[in-house]
């Protein structure tokens, strides 16, 4: 099978190490021109790429143009959604240790990390705090390590009364293919989960 590596530009393409992003897209294809090209540029760059993500290892490499396995794939139901529900503390403590693994100022590598959330249709009022609360995690975190970060929500299902704490949980945001800074981002608003390291956390998938 020819492989065609994706080309066109990113509007990640400009993010820096330690950045947390957020990517509001409203149908697959917007979603795409920035996740495709994110992963792909991570890739020729010989940096890390890790996907969080519903969809197939093997099909989600052959959108994004690289060969099998160059992008790491991980599934949803095995990290935002183990066990069937959305376990804040698991998740922000699988990427606090990937961060610890690469300090800021380090010869460790690069990875570009890419999460899909598009599964929160279920989450009540109190599954929204523990994820903005998780995001504030990530926030407070990231700029202490090598990766970059970015979370990609779907516009046509996340409430539109929570679209203002992507915003306030993210220093960046990426809204209609443009990369912006976030007006309403006031780190002193962050409330970080407390967070326990656990064994295992750190190299590989949740």
């Amino acid at each position: 099978m020819t492989i065609n590596p994706i080309r066109r530009p990113s509007p990640l393409g400009g993010v820096a190490e330690g950045a947390h992003v957020a990517v509001l897209y409203q149908d697959a294809a917007e979603q795409q021109a920035a996740l495709l090209p994110y992963l792909a540029d991570a890739v020729r760059r010989g940096e890390g790429a890790v996907c969080v993500t519903a969809t197939d290892a093997d099909l989600m490499c052959r959108q994004v143009g690289v060969a099998a396995e160059r992008v790491e794939v991980i599934p949803t139901d095995r990290s935002y959604l183990r066990d069937g529900r959305f376990d804040a503390s698991y998740m922000a403590g699988w990427l606090a240790e990937m961060i610890a693994a690469a300090p800021a100022g380090s010869g460790e590598p690069r990875r570009c990390v890419a999460g899909v959330l598009d599964w929160f249709d279920f989450l009540d009022d109190d599954g929204f705090d523990d994820l903005f609360r998780y995001e504030s995690t990530l926030s407070a975190l990231a700029p202490a390590g090598r990766h970059s970060l970015a979370c990609f929500y779907d516009l046509r299902v996340l409430p539109a009364a929570q679209v203002i704490d992507v915003f306030r949980t993210h220093p960046k945001v990426v809204v209609s293919g443009t990369l912006w800074e976030s007006p309403f981002y006031v780190p002193e608003q962050l409330r970080p989960l407390p967070l326990t390291p656990r064994p295992g956390f750190g190299t590989g998938a949740p």
